[in-house]
């Protein structure tokens, strides 16, 4: 499970590399409402894939590939980490990007 979990955690982080503003590498980015719904949408998006996978995985490790059970049993954490993941990603990494740019 846990090298299962590694792995998926790096290709959400590849996923996350591969989204860059339109601007070229290093510029600051506005906080405006376009770029907080894009980030949130984003985080949203990679955060659902990361759950949907990673409960596939424990149905299959733990519940026998009763799926059901899996999306059952980890229904309370996937919703709490969908929204903290939406609201980190959509109010947090604009401005702790734009900081790391000042800070050069």
């Amino acid at each position: 499970m846990y090298i299962a979990c590694v792995g998926l955690m790096t290709f959400i982080g590849f996923l996350g590399g591969v989204y860059k503003p339109e601007k070229s590498s290093f510029q600051k980015v506005e906080f405006n409402r376009i770029n907080i719904a894009k980030l949130g949408f984003i985080g949203f998006f990679y955060t659902l894939l990361f759950d949907i996978i990673t409960n596939l995985i424990y149905a299959v490790i733990y519940y026998g590939r009763n799926i059901r059970l899996a999306f059952i049993t980890g229904s309370f954490f996937m919703i709490i980490h969908l929204i903290s993941n939406t609201l980190i990603f959509a109010l947090l990494i604009i401005p702790t990007y734009n900081t790391a740019i000042s800070l050069g």
